[in-house]
């Protein structure tokens, strides 16, 4: 505890240097503070409290975590992934408590998914949206989930769960960024999908370095390409054009390469999109819980 917790002085190179599994917290300026050369490593760390140190960053510039309330970091400081337990909570369960900073929303309309089971501390709208800070959500508006077995809307409560392989309609007063915390729980993600429409996500993330931010549509709805019986699954799906790549798949049709950005027909983790389907099927997602440390 003090001014700042780790000071790196101008004459280090960072590069050299590894801060990992501790408690950081209680410090009046930084938590770590790099004013050497080179991006320190202060991954899987601590930081007093579960949505992160604070890190300010310029809208979309990664990495940020605004909504942090641990110590503060400086720049040239790579902490993801942190810490949603003490190092010792995580060393002695071997379980990836883990938060990332990764649903970036726009002012407007955005659709928002979970890729991985959440926390059970913010696991519920009300618990997600007051995480840290706080998402600055437009005052008075709705959020929505749609009921896809009886094609409907209707409004996310304060109670509603965030499942992986399902998505919801949020409007943002502001731009804002917030985190996925890991469970450490035991789940698997996979949703009910009925004959019309339904609203899903990607339940599948990038575990490995260099690895596409996202899938092919084509292989995320692989299990309702076709349901039971031999019957046709889904024929259809649409990306919105809610702050996010607007595009239509018809299922058959060719999917590019991964570029940045990813060309029409990749489905991208935090977001939402729609799926028609001919009959009724079940949709499985790619990631569970708990997962181990790397």
């Amino acid at each position: 505890m003090g001014d700042s917790g780790i000071h790196i002085e101008a004459a280090i190179n960072a590069a050299n240097v590894r801060v990992n599994f501790n408690n950081i917290e209680g410090n009046a300026n930084h938590g770590v503070f790099n004013g050497g050369t080179g991006i320190l490593d202060a991954t899987m760390n601590w930081w007093g409290d579960i949505s992160g140190p604070k890190h300010d960053a310029p809208f979309g510039i990664f990495p940020a975590n605004p909504g942090g309330t641990g110590d503060r970091v400086s720049d040239n400081v790579n902490y993801i992934p942190w810490l949603t337990r003490d190092f010792q909570t995580v060393l002695d369960d071997n379980i990836a408590y883990f938060g990332i900073p990764m649903v970036y929303l726009n002012t407007g309309w955005n659709t928002f998914s979970t890729p991985i089971a959440l926390d059970p501390a913010c696991d519920t709208w009300e618990e997600y949206i007051g995480l840290g800070d706080g998402l600055e959500i437009y005052p008075g508006a709705t959020t929505y989930y749609f009921d896809g077995e009886n094609q409907v809307y209707g409004q996310v409560l304060g109670n509603y769960r965030l499942d992986p392989c399902d998505a919801i309609y949020v409007r943002m007063l502001e731009p804002d960024i917030a985190a996925i915390l890991f469970s450490p729980n035991v789940s698997v993600s996979a949703k009910q999908l009925h004959t019309g429409w339904n609203l899903v996500g990607l339940a599948w993330m990038p575990m490995a370095e260099g690895e596409p931010w996202g899938m092919k549509t084509n292989d995320a709805l692989k299990s309702v390409e076709t349901v039971a019986g031999d019957l046709t699954g889904y024929v259809q799906v649409v990306s919105p054009p809610m702050n996010q790549q607007p595009w239509t798949y018809i299922a058959g049709s060719e999917i590019g390469a991964w570029t940045d950005p990813p060309p029409s027909g990749w489905m991208m983790p935090t977001k939402g999109y729609w799926v028609f389907m001919i009959n009724d099927g079940t949709l499985a997602g790619f990631t569970f819980t708990p997962q181990s440390l790397p």
